[in-house]
């Protein structure tokens, strides 16, 4: 059985930065962003779908 436990906000920054740096090592990697603008392309698709997340 999987048991859900609410983040406190500490917890869902590092998520957001562990989510927002995986997401765009696989843009780059797949060739889809320049290694360049990569985390800040990533911090923008993270913000629309997040919109009460700030960077």
């Amino acid at each position: 059985m999987c048991k859900l436990k609410e983040m406190d906000d500490q917890d869902f920054e590092w998520f957001i930065e562990q989510a927002v740096h995986n997401f765009a090592q696989d843009k780059v990697e797949n060739g889809s962003w320049d290694k360049e603008t990569a985390i800040d392309q990533s911090r923008q698709a993270f913000s629309s779908l997040l919109p009460q997340i700030s960077f």
